[in-house]
């Protein structure tokens, strides 16, 4: 399967927010807007709702885990090729 950040993911990523239990809503910027999802103390900002998701996963995947700096050693091992 091939799975492409595209607006047809929109819907099924805010039904896994709500199914998660969060509340979702639109915050207007004027010119633009941002999708805000809150469960609890926990408040998660992003400009679509893939982004949102992706948040929340992190959250849910990583709130006691190591903090390594795993984007900086993919860029350093990178470069170094």
């Amino acid at each position: 399967m091939k799975l492409t950040d595209a607006m047809n993911t929109y819907t099924p990523a805010l039904a896994t927010i709500g199914k998660l239990g969060y509340t979702i809503r639109l915050l207007d910027n004027e010119e633009s807007f941002d999708w805000e999802a809150k469960k609890g103390d926990d408040v998660f900002v992003a400009s679509d709702p893939l982004r949102l998701l992706g948040l929340i996963s992190l959250k849910a995947e990583y709130q006691s885990a190591s903090r390594a700096d795993i984007y900086g050693n993919m860029l350093a091992a990178h470069f170094e090729e």
